[in-house]
């Protein structure tokens, strides 16, 4: 919620099309609001994965960062924490990008990640950033 001191600015992501909308705080704080796309708009390659403060980044080997694909109704974000949801949606979504990085966001009810995947994430550290090599996520994945 903005207060009324609160100014912002709507941008637009050149990569995306999608709006950003810009806020700046009477404290100088600046936040960015950005809808991720349902696929990555690249045929680049996955370099490495960003799992950052709730939200989930993908890099691709061009050096573009990308805000994880998300299913339109299923929250801001994907938490680190849980049983569930939590750690496992990241863990499907950490998957399909590896053999097709235009693969469409996931949903947490639509099965079960592969365990090594699932270990990965429940292991990163919370509320902070992690950065996933691609090799590392490829030996997740094989793992389990």
């Amino acid at each position: 919620m903005r207060s009324d001191r609160d100014e912002a600015e709507l941008l637009y992501a050149t990569a995306t099309g999608l709006p950003v909308d810009r806020t700046e705080s009477s404290h100088g704080r600046r936040t960015l609001f950005a809808p991720a796309s349902r696929r990555p708009r690249t045929t680049s390659r996955l370099s490495e994965v960003v799992l950052s403060y709730g939200a989930v980044w993908v890099r691709t080997d061009d050096g573009d960062l990308w805000l994880a694909p998300q299913v339109p109704g299923e929250g801001p974000g994907y938490s680190q924490g849980g049983d569930t949801g939590g750690k496992s949606t990241p863990a499907q979504l950490l998957n399909r990008p590896l053999d097709h990085i235009t693969s469409p966001a996931v949903r947490y009810d639509r099965g079960a990640p592969l365990e090594g995947l699932f270990k990965l994430v429940r292991n990163a550290p919370e509320n902070t950033m992690s950065t996933i090599s691609r090799v590392d996520l490829e030996m997740a994945r094989t793992a389990g």
